[in-house]
């Protein structure tokens, strides 16, 4: 896949964890952005940092090393996946460390609480 081709599913990706999210009643919204400066997503769940992947075949360990990186140790990382590919798509995935499991969760339930911005 050209590199063209792939940032556009990289964008159909982000737009539709965001409309999952969004469906939950969680603030998300594409960034728009290159991952450089900001995740994939913004979103309300405060403390994690959530690295989205839409492939064919998602590597989920190389995402959560990236999600770990690239929430330099101050954000809790939190892998959300979706295959895709010529026979359809499965359902969102989301990964974590166990540990992290209470923080995600009490985060998750936090941005739902809070609800979606009256414009969203």
């Amino acid at each position: 896949m050209s590199g063209k081709s792939s940032r556009d599913k990289g964008a159909r990706g982000e737009l539709q964890a965001a409309a999952a999210l969004r469906a939950l009643g969680i603030y998300a919204e594409r960034s728009g952005r290159l991952g450089l400066t900001a995740g994939d997503l913004l979103h309300g769940c405060h403390g994690c940092h959530l690295e989205v992947k839409y492939q064919s075949n998602p590597s989920l360990w190389k995402a959560m090393r990236q999600a770990e990186l690239d929430s330099r140790g101050l954000l809790i990382p939190v892998v959300l996946a979706k295959m895709v590919g010529k026979r359809g798509s499965s359902d969102w995935m989301v990964m974590h460390k166990l540990d992290d499991w209470p923080s995600v969760v009490a985060s998750f339930a936090a941005a739902r609480a809070k609800g979606l911005p009256p414009d969203a």
